[in-house]
């Protein structure tokens, strides 16, 4: 039996079929079940005979209904399922009606100045204020631990809950 007859009896028999619907949702499976055929049509002859006389050519056929259906950049993927990402861009928007990048962060730099002075009251000491300034000197805990002497998860706490407070305080005024 040639390979194009195996091809034509796994159609011809449903067995195409019966893999596409279980891989696919119904609105694909018959396009599935095609791109499946055109697949084994296009494979080298010796090869389908082969698979098909050591009885496999069923499992090779579920394994490229499964990559055709599941790979994003299979051809079946990019002519059925449309998987690309589609961005829709709003004509009536206006760059000029949003704040720019560079004004956003200069206001929250502002913000989280002024939080970290309001924590250096007169008379308390500051060291939220000053870790967090030898924090920014470094940007490297480990180091800091070493210098200062202070417990490297105390001072990952403390980091921590400063990026909480400056966090809250910028969501709050923005």
């Amino acid at each position: 039996m040639e390979a194009r007859q195996i091809i034509a009896d796994l159609v011809s028999t449903g067995t195409l079929a019966q893999i596409a619907t279980n891989i696919a949702p119904p609105r694909y499976a018959k396009d599935l079940e095609q791109e499946v055929a055109i697949v084994l049509l296009e494979k080298d002859e010796g090869k389908i005979i082969r698979m098909h006389a050591d009885g496999y050519l069923h499992y090779y056929a579920v394994r490229v209904a499964l990559n055709l259906y599941r790979g994003p950049k299979s051809p079946f993927a990019q002519k059925y399922r449309h998987l690309e990402d589609r961005v829709t861009i709003d004509a009536n928007i206006h760059d000029s009606e949003y704040e720019p990048y560079e004004a956003i962060m200069e206001r929250s730099w502002d913000i989280c100045l002024a939080e970290i002075e309001r924590w250096a009251k007169p008379g308390d000491f500051p060291y939220d204020k000053h870790l967090l300034a030898e924090h920014m000197k470094t940007w490297n805990m480990k180091r800091l631990s070493q210098q200062t002497g202070i417990p490297y998860r105390s001072i990952c706490y403390s980091i921590e809950k400063i990026k909480e407070r400056l966090k809250k305080a910028i969501n709050e005024n923005l």
